[in-house]
């Protein structure tokens, strides 16, 4: 592996671990750093692989908190739009699998 993907694959692993809870001070200190040489990473991905990991561990046996709520449901009335819909392909019928 390159050294610039090797460092990728490190801020991946610190970022996952402080979301977690499972970072050290001298690993905060490395995550930052690397944070501050890459201001595109796409924490955002991140966060929500782990949610769905987390979630899929250890389902929530309590209701989600209404702000949380809020922006799902406004998330998937946005994704399942009109406009969203339109962008997604149309199945061929005939050559379509048989389940």
């Amino acid at each position: 592996m390159m050294a610039a993907q090797l460092e990728a694959v490190r801020l991946t692993a610190l970022y996952i671990d402080d979301l977690v809870g499972n970072l050290s001070s001298s690993d905060a200190r490395e995550l930052a750093e690397l944070l501050a040489r890459h201001p595109d990473f796409d924490r955002a991905s991140i966060e929500a692989a782990v949610a769905l990991l987390q979630i899929a561990a250890d389902p929530l046996d309590e209701e989600l908190p209404g702000p949380l709520q809020v922006r799902l449901a406004h998330e998937a009335a946005e994704f399942f739009s009109g406009a969203a819909l339109r962008e997604l392909p149309t199945p061929d019928v005939a050559t379509a699998p048989l389940i």
